[in-house]
């Protein structure tokens, strides 16, 4: 569960900007648009429950890359983009986590610094970003960790349509339920990503990696 941790929070920051990422992905469990769930009805509101929902669209691309050290410390990373539908601003997204043991060291993520440069291709072929962003730990360290990535996507399968709504996630008292329309495309994803004065983070094959259009997008955050 504490891996998970980071995802939900860098989805709740996302979706203030009206965009997603997913929520399960850090924890080892897959996530993003193409590993979408079937229907799910979204929570009523309970006792004094605050319910948000949040409609957002547009083009964005993800990858997340894991490995552990000899010394058995666990390392996540996330990097996403999305072009919005509307007046929205572009964002770019930064995620990055630690465990050691089963127990969380690290979690924390940010959007990008000013000057980040980022695109996506219309047909969904292709994507990159290059960027740097301070990721403060959301566990109360008071420490962060400068993250910089230089990453590039290339479709490499078939566009899936998908309508799904995704597994409930919950926490710190937030329950979280997102619902997409999208087309999905599957790529590969390689560049760099160091944090701190780690080695390049992206240097094995990602285990999330895609490219997506959402075509109408719905997320409901439960307080």
């Amino acid at each position: 569960m504490e891996r998970l941790s980071l995802a939900v929070s860098a989805l709740a920051t996302m979706a203030l900007a009206a965009i997603t990422m997913p929520t399960t992905a850090l924890a080892g469990g897959g996530g993003g648009i193409c590993g979408g769930n079937g229907p799910l009805t979204a929570p009523a509101p309970v006792g004094s429950s605050t319910v948000q929902v949040f409609r957002f669209s547009g083009l964005d691309a993800q990858a997340i890359w894991e490995s552990t050290a000899s010394d058995g410390t666990f390392t996540s990373v996330y990097v996403g983009e999305t072009i919005p539908g509307g007046s929205l601003a572009p964002v770019v997204l930064i995620g990055y986590f630690q465990s050691l043991d089963g127990q969380a060291t690290f979690a924390g993520s940010n959007q990008a610094d000013p000057g980040a440069v980022f695109s996506i291709g219309n047909d969904l072929s292709s994507a990159s970003v290059t960027a740097t962003a301070q990721v403060a730990d959301f566990l109360g360290s008071n420490t962060s960790v400068p993250v910089s990535v230089n990453v590039r996507w290339s479709a490499n399968g078939s566009i899936q349509h998908v309508v799904s709504t995704g597994s409930p996630s919950t926490t710190a008292g937030i329950l979280l339920v997102r619902h997409l329309n999208a087309l999905c495309q599957p790529a590969s994803a390689s560049g760099t990503v160091f944090a701190g004065s780690s080695g390049n983070l992206a240097s094995g094959i990602p285990t999330l990696s895609e490219i997506d259009r959402t075509i109408d997008g719905l997320l409901v955050v439960t307080k």
